[in-house]
């Protein structure tokens, strides 16, 4: 599922890219001196108006070659980072199959105060993979319960043995 949005963004972004290259290029194409005086306003310290040189200030199979490029980068850009982003975000932790969102503030497990992230782990350190806890928590505002079942902690590693891969 993840790769067929990956695909989707990708595409969208190409032509995204492709769209607004052609806009400039017609802008460009029609009114060379106010693009000109545009661009130079935009880059400060660069002239925009030695492109104008020559007899043909518009060369179609440069500009096609151009967007061509342009496009095939972007759909690749944004299927790779789309791809990316998309196994990071889809990882389903204990705590993301049970409710639990990004900005969530824990308050309590089950019945008890959670004043910091030490006391959490505390808290939930003891208890066995597989029990249920009720969380309270406080999402925008609001308070919320929670059932999660917890799963199993994961093993920290060194420094050192995460450089030696």
């Amino acid at each position: 599922m993840a790769h067929i949005n990956a695909v989707k963004i990708g595409a969208a972004l190409a032509v995204t890219v492709g769209i607004a290259y052609s806009a400039c290029t017609l802008v460009f194409w029609l009114w060379p001196e106010a693009a000109a005086t545009f661009m130079n306003a935009l880059f400060h310290g660069l002239d925009f108006r030695k492109l104008q040189s020559g007899p043909m200030l518009f060369d179609f199979g440069s500009f096609l070659y151009a967007l061509a490029v342009m496009m095939v980068w972007s759909f690749a850009l944004g299927a790779i980072f789309s791809w990316i982003h998309g196994r990071f975000r889809d990882v389903k932790s204990p705590a993301r199959r049970g409710g639990l969102r990004l900005g969530d503030v824990i308050r309590s497990i089950s019945g008890k105060a959670v004043a910091d992230a030490a006391e959490l782990v505390s808290q939930t350190g003891n208890s066995k993979p597989g029990k249920t806890v009720n969380l309270q928590v406080e999402r925008r505002g609001e308070r919320i319960a929670l059932d999660i079942k917890l799963g199993q902690r994961p093993v920290l590693r060194p420094m050192e043995q995460l450089a030696d891969r």
